[in-house]
């Protein structure tokens, strides 16, 4: 709910089952950016790590667990460093809750904002934005993008 970007929502039954099926068999590609904190060691890699929902300390999170989670993919690249504040190009290729929070996180990196999965700077809105959508629709190809917002 805090991510700002691209939210696609169905007018209609048949629309909807077009799209879950596209969603349940990875042909939607989504692109993110994200602001983190630091810089990742490579600028451009894949992070494959399982992840599932755990309750930790009274709070329910999404962890790494190799041995109980599902797979969890994404390709990053990082875009720009400047004053210890990286942008990155987030790839999901599967879509697990939290999914980018957490592999960021899993980077030494956490998305600024984030303070649920280690973000410890000044108060600021969650950092991450649904910058672009390709499906097909009808036979049709679609691209859909939304410009970062001012305060990113």
């Amino acid at each position: 709910k805090d991510t700002t970007g691209l939210l696609l929502i169905a007018k209609h039954l048949e629309a909807a089952q077009h799209l879950t099926e596209q969603l349940r068999d990875h042909a939607v590609q989504k692109t993110y950016i994200a602001k983190v904190v630091g810089a990742p060691r490579l600028k451009s890699g894949i992070i494959q790590a399982h992840l599932c929902k755990k309750r930790i300390g009274g709070e329910e999170k999404v962890v790494i667990d190799p041995k109980d989670g599902k797979e969890a993919i994404t390709e990053f690249k990082v875009l720009s460093t400047r004053h210890n504040i990286s942008t990155l190009e987030l790839k999901p290729k599967t879509g697990r809750m939290h999914q980018l929070r957490v592999h960021c996180s899993h980077l030494g990196c956490p998305i600024v904002g984030d303070k649920k999965y280690g973000y410890t700077g000044p108060r600021a809105t969650l950092k991450l934005h649904a910058t672009q959508l390709q499906f097909k629709y009808k036979g049709r190809a679609l691209k859909l993008q939304a410009p970062e917002p001012q305060d990113f």
